[in-house]
């Protein structure tokens, strides 16, 4: 009986180093097929490991764009499961429909050095435009909406993080726990956690997500995120405090205040203060924690129903900034107004005007203006020139006429009339193509 046993405890162990062995050659041999068929990309890996706890990790990987010039290195990417056991059944389970109880996939030190050249590329096809990045650059020297060359020139012309990803499932609770940590050096960190109940039919054979599976089966019963500023706060205003010709701390009022003009044009109503709330997300190393708890029946496929403040009772909406609880209940706006709100006005009355409205108004007013002899003079000598009058065209072919009240070795500034009023336009003279002076 003894020797009976043994001999299974042996055929066990040769059965499991088998598998073992064979679960890493699969791996590897998948792993070296995909670096070398990967079209105009070059890939790389150093090492492969499988430990006994039933992570997969994959070592210091390097993937080169030839034609793009850009390198990417990725220290790890590791794949585990709840146990070894589960890991090296992957395969099997995945055939047989069921996913595992337990799965979490790790990227350790993503890096990439950013291209100037190619966000360009990517900026000429125009910025994201949507409300709440146009409300977010309000202020910000000429620009709408900020585009994937501008974060390069604030500073982030490196791109290093770590995500983690994952979810555990309790069999006897019918409960599922997914979780995301995205950690972005030098920018922020994101941390959600999502609580969901009656995904059984989808656990036991992912097949059923497709097909004859009820929805309204499926609820979510708590959401949780948190997102800490880790630099992009200070970076952000520091380059629209530039773009504008201001200081720091008054680009911030400024933008504040074009903030609130929003506020009131669309009859936006709180029972707490917004603008402060904001101020406070605009801070460096701010942390904002936001927890929806959605009460018994209600699904999140029915938002577009309700207004705001109906959603903040029935998602139970809790919202902390800077570890300080907000007290929300009371948040209201007139749709009709918000439709209607024009942006562009409020650039105007605040005297910072894109560029395409400052060239409707250069032209404007050049339009208006008498016909006079132009003397075009070298960029060389504009010091020369300070406190004349001068039309200046930049090498985008936009054109403004106004007097030359400051020039110095990186900027000229031009005060320009709107219909506004006087407004003074910072000009950088990398970018001016031609000067010309008018009569004195």
């Amino acid at each position: 009986m003894k020797k009976l046993l043994v001999i299974i405890l042996i055929g066990l162990v040769i059965a499991t180093a088998a598998s073992y062995i064979g679960m890493q050659w699969k791996v590897r041999k998948t792993l070296d097929d995909f670096f070398q068929n990967m079209p105009l990309v070059e890939g790389t890996y150093d090492d492969f490991s499988f430990d006994f706890n039933g992570r997969m990790t994959v070592h210091d990987i390097i993937v080169e764009i030839p034609l793009a010039g850009v390198t990417i290195d990725v220290n790890s990417i590791s794949f585990a499961t709840s146990n070894f056991w589960e890991t090296l059944s992957i395969e099997k389970s995945l055939q047989e429909g069921r996913l595992p109880k337990s799965m979490q996939v790790d990227i350790d030190t993503f890096s990439i050095d950013l291209q100037r050249e190619a966000l360009a590329a990517f900026s000429q096809q125009g910025s994201s435009q949507n409300l709440l990045a146009e409300l977010s650059t309000l202020g910000c020297g000429r620009h709408i909406a900020l585009s994937p060359v501008n974060y390069y020139d604030m500073g982030i012309n490196n791109l290093t993080m770590d995500l983690s990803v994952g979810y555990d499932y309790n069999d006897s609770s019918d409960e599922l726990i997914s979780s995301v940590d995205l950690y972005m050096d030098g920018m922020g960190r994101m941390e959600m956690d999502q609580t969901i109940i009656g995904l059984y039919p989808v656990m036991e054979n992912y097949r059923n997500a497709l097909f004859g599976l009820d929805p309204s089966t499926i609820s979510t019963t708590n959401i949780s995120m948190a997102y800490t500023d880790l630099g992009y706060n200070s970076k952000y205003q520091s380059f629209c405090s530039v773009e504008s010709g201001m200081e720091k701390s008054e680009w911030l009022e400024h933008h504040l205040k074009m903030i609130n003009a929003v506020i009131g044009d669309i009859d936006l109503s709180t029972d707490f203060d917004l603008l402060g709330a904001y101020r406070q997300l605009l801070a460096d190393r701010s942390y904002i924690e936001v927890d929806l708890r959605p009460l018994s029946g209600f699904s999140m496929s029915d938002l577009q129903f309700y207004g705001a403040s109906e959603l903040i009772d029935l998602v139970d909406l809790k919202i902390s900034i800077n570890d300080e609880p907000l007290a929300i209940g009371k948040f209201e706006w007139d749709n009709d107004k918000l439709a209607e709100l024009d942006l562009s006005n409020i650039r105007r009355e605040f005297r910072i005007a894109n560029a395409e409205e400052e060239a409707e108004q250069a032209a404007a007013a050049a339009r208006s203006a008498p016909t006079r002899m132009l003397i075009e003079v070298p960029l060389s000598s504009l010091a020369n020139h300070q406190y004349r009058t001068v039309q200046i065209q930049r090498k985008d072919g936009y054109t403004f006429t106004g007097e030359m009240i400051s020039v110095n070795s990186a900027r000229v500034i031009v005060r320009t009339r709107f219909s506004t009023g006087f407004t003074d336009l910072p000009l950088e003279r990398s970018e001016i193509a031609v000067v010309k002076l008018y009569p004195e």
